[in-house]
């Protein structure tokens, strides 16, 4: 299984050393930010190589074979001379963390160096691309990789054609699977269909799949069931059925050990794809690496490695492996502080609709991706704000409430620390910026018929007699921009908006 890998000279794409490589890596990113240029890169064996260190032992083994092909091969008067040239090569190989095999000439080059600068092996005529080529032995070979591109699209008939050959994208498979359920039982193409099958069965809670020939022997067509029901032709089924057999046939039956798949999550419902990962986790040894947007394959219990990608002058590659795990941890969805335009961080649930409708009147959620994260209140003020600062975009949005005036200085002073702009608003909460007419046209006569104005700076409970909130999403639609318009709410609101950009 490879462990570190290094990418290069693929297009846009920075020069790029993937290290601590595990069983499931997972790349991230904005739309167009080069997730799938670093896929293209790993499957292109000219852009890419396979990185190790060496070890002591490994690098004196490979010293002392060298020696062999040196001018004192033979006689008994040149031990001395035989360890001085052993030790000053290991010690050439010892001088870099990593090599790659990729490096056969920088290998022979840097050596070269060496030498010159080494007076102990300027007496000998060093075998270069000897070391250079038992360096790369250790280091091992790239795998054969396999890419699964993101549009898929199985056959739901086709002619049959038992030799054709199965593409990532779909192609041929349904005659595989008619021929290989054709096959004796223990053969090895009918154990393929059998695994596929069970699988299926496991990762879509019951679906089982059948192909079957026309009374004319011409065609073969695919069809799904769900439990003891009857069969129904594939096309009147959804897409993520068919998308989760053409993974299911790389995962379980292709021989390349390395699996390059974009977007696995395409058609498949959360559950589905959780088990489908699951299922590639615990039930097979292939080492994978998938493109994504979906927070269920940035699961921190199931998943090994997590880059992020930007594309600006360049595509860049960044390990995201400890932030990924920490926002797990918190109860935070990965992929938004990941991918989105700005996090927006506030203090409860409550807020979020709030400013989901007043950032969709001004446009803004049509154009961007903006997210709303709760912060738990009074709790707010222990969270660890380095970890969402680390390198995305954010603001927070807290309350004036007196009552709680310690906690949100705590939590104002560890923003500054952490160069997160944060704004309080000026009156008791966000319900605090309701109108009259939109609680009515929400609440009706549960709004006592006196109550005429709502107070800055005074709890909106305490002045109608009940809480709002569970229903804020549905007042904050009542509400136009007017309606807040010369207030600190509408000054955040332009503040989110010059954020995001024009």
């Amino acid at each position: 299984m490879l462990e570190i890998v290094r990418v290069a000279d693929f297009g846009p794409l920075s020069p790029t050393v993937l290290h601590g490589l595990g069983r499931v890596n997972v790349i991230c990113g904005k739309n167009n930010s080069g997730k799938s240029t670093l896929l293209s890169a790993l499957d292109s064996s000219e852009h890419r190589a396979v990185g190790g260190s060496l070890s002591r032992e490994d690098a004196e083994k490979i010293a002392i074979s060298s020696a062999d092909t040196t001018a004192f091969r033979h006689g008994t008067g040149h031990d001395f001379e035989r360890s001085i040239y052993t030790e000053a090569v290991t010690k050439f190989l010892l001088s870099r963390p990593l090599w790659f095999t990729s490096d056969r000439d920088e290998i022979v080059s840097a050596l070269s160096q060496w030498a010159e600068q080494n007076s102990h092996l300027q007496r000998f005529q060093l075998n270069m691309a000897f070391v250079a080529q038992a360096v790369l032995q250790r280091l091992g070979t790239f795998p054969h990789t396999v890419l699964v591109p993101p549009k898929r699209s199985l056959q739901l008939s086709r002619q049959i054609s038992l030799s054709e050959k199965v593409e990532p994208n779909g192609d041929g498979l349904l005659n595989f699977l008619f021929y290989a359920k054709n096959r004796p039982a223990g053969t090895p193409d009918r154990q393929a269909y059998d695994r596929m099958s069970s699988a299926f069965s496991q990762i879509s809670s019951g679906f089982s799949f059948g192909v079957f020939g026309d009374k004319n022997g011409n065609s073969v067509t695919l069809n799904f069931a769900r439990g003891g029901e009857s069969m129904v032709p594939a096309v009147s089924c959804g897409l993520g059925l068919q998308d989760l057999l053409i993974l299911l046939y790389f995962i379980l039956v292709d021989q390349q050990p390395l699996l390059l798949i974009e977007e696995p999550e395409s058609h498949m419902h959360p559950d589905m794809q959780r088990r489908l990962l699951t299922f590639v986790r615990d039930e097979t040894d292939k080492q994978l690496f998938v493109t994504t947007h979906s927070n269920v394959f940035l699961n921190n219990a199931l998943v090994d490695r997590v880059f992020f990608t930007t594309f600006g002058s360049k595509i860049v590659v960044d390990d995201a492996t400890s932030t990924a795990s920490i926002l797990d941890d918190l109860g935070y969805a990965v992929t938004d502080n990941l991918v989105s335009d700005l996090v927006v961080l506030v203090e409860g649930p409550s807020d979020v609709p709030v400013l989901e409708e007043l950032f969709r009147k001004l446009g803004l959620l049509s154009r961007f991706e903006v997210k709303m994260w709760p912060l738990g209140g009074d709790v707010m003020d222990q969270l660890d704000l380095s970890v969402f600062a680390e390198k995305y975009k954010l603001i927070a949005i807290i309350d004036q409430d007196p009552e709680s005036a310690s906690v949100r200085k705590r939590f104002e002073k560890k923003c500054k620390e952490n160069s997160i702009p944060v704004h309080r608003l000026r009156r008791y909460s966000i319900e605090n910026y309701f109108t009259v007419s939109a609680l009515r046209s929400v609440f009706g006569n549960q709004i006592p018929a006196t109550f005429a104005t709502v107070d800055e700076n005074v709890k909106l409970s305490k002045q109608i007699g009940f809480d709002v909130k569970k229903r804020n999403r549905a007042v904050a639609r009542e509400m136009s921009l007017k309606d807040i318009e010369g207030t600190d709410l509408a000054k955040f609101c332009d503040r989110v908006r010059t954020m995001l950009g024009p």
